[in-house]
């Protein structure tokens, strides 16, 4: 297969719809399951639809396979599969779409939407599973409930395959630990990211069930100037260390840090949640993480051989950690 042919079909079909923020990640030494990541965003669920639509189109009138989609039914981030290269078109931030206004309309008509809704039982469960039944819908109006169902339920998914991966993952968890409650910290420096970046990284850890929660703490970045690496590395460690929870595992991403498959890093999750620290993973600035600071680590890890933008690094973890734990609890995300 010629990935060059295959990605210049993608980014046409992409182009032809008018897709947004379109970007080439050429993955090839990153996994062998795929040779590029193409990402790109729409303005609406209705384009992000027609995107992936044209994508399709596009790829199969060259003679490649597309192997799957997933995410269509709601829009808000769908995933097209086409063997050696993965799209993912998503919608922009939800501020960008006017979220507050769809989140009104639809508390507004949340008391009509409860039709033909899968009753859970009696009980303010149920009526917000019947305030949120049109969260699957195609509709502009559907997607507004979807948001404003969001705020109601917490930390339960939005998506029908969500929640089927937020129970698989409280089943596998619970077996081996019924009270083990652990956060992966992603300490990291930097505090604006693209767009896209956001959007794709909030999407991988919202996925976590809640015994292992993903979070973002960003830190500042030393201003460059005049210091020297040494200076700059050494001031954001201050800010780094006070980022980190008082016990926590930490967990440095390192060049010469320890090598991992995806089954390796999911059974070094499972030590984490059985040891039932916090576990806080450093990601360094421009000039990477201070010696003194990579010194109080109680592991390593190598993300790539490669050098990455550092808005990609927390995007390739986040989806690393979600398939690592899909794999421990036997989830069919994760294909060997």
């Amino acid at each position: 297969m010629d990935i060059r042919k295959l990605q210049r079909a993608i980014v046409d079909g992409l182009e032809d719809v008018k897709g947004q923020n379109i970007v080439v990640f050429n993955t090839e030494h990153l996994s062998p399951l795929f040779e590029r990541v193409i990402i790109a965003s729409g303005n609406s669920n209705r384009q992000t639809k027609a995107l992936a639509s044209s994508v399709r189109d596009a790829v199969k009138s060259r003679g490649f396979p597309v192997m799957r989609t997933e995410g269509e039914a709601n829009g808000e981030w769908i995933i097209v599969d086409c063997g050696s290269a993965v799209v993912h078109v998503m919608l922009p931030p939800r501020g960008d779409l006017g979220r507050q206004a769809r989140q009104d309309e639809a508390r507004r008509q949340a008391g009509e939407a409860g039709e033909g809704v899968e009753r859970r039982g009696a009980g303010e469960e149920g009526r917000r599973e019947e305030a949120c039944a049109g969260e699957d819908g195609d509709s502009e109006e559907g997607a507004g409930q979807e948001d404003a169902c969001e705020e109601d339920r917490g930390p339960q998914r939005r998506h029908p395959h969500r929640r089927r991966e937020a129970r698989a993952g409280e089943e596998g968890a619970r077996e081996e630990n019924p009270r083990t409650l652990v956060k992966l910290l992603l300490v990291a420096v930097g505090q604006r990211q693209p767009a896209w970046a956001d959007t794709a990284y909030d999407e991988f850890a919202k996925r976590f069930p809640p015994e292992l929660r993903l979070e973002l703490k960003a830190v500042k970045a030393e201003p460059r100037g005049t210091k020297t690496a040494g200076q700059l590395m050494a001031a954001e460690a201050l800010r780094i260390d006070a980022a980190i929870p008082k016990g926590a595992r930490r967990v440095v991403l390192d060049e010469h840090g320890t090598r991992m498959t995806t089954l390796q890093l999911a059974a070094r999750m499972k030590a984490w949640m059985n040891d039932s620290r916090d576990v806080a993973l450093l990601v360094g600035g421009p000039d990477g993480l201070d010696t003194a600071l990579k010194a109080t680590a109680d592991e390593t890890m190598r993300l790539s051989d490669l050098t990455l933008p550092h808005a990609f690094v927390r995007v390739l973890l986040a989806e690393a950690l979600y398939r690592g734990w899909t794999v421990m609890v036997n989830h069919p995300y994760h294909r060997e």
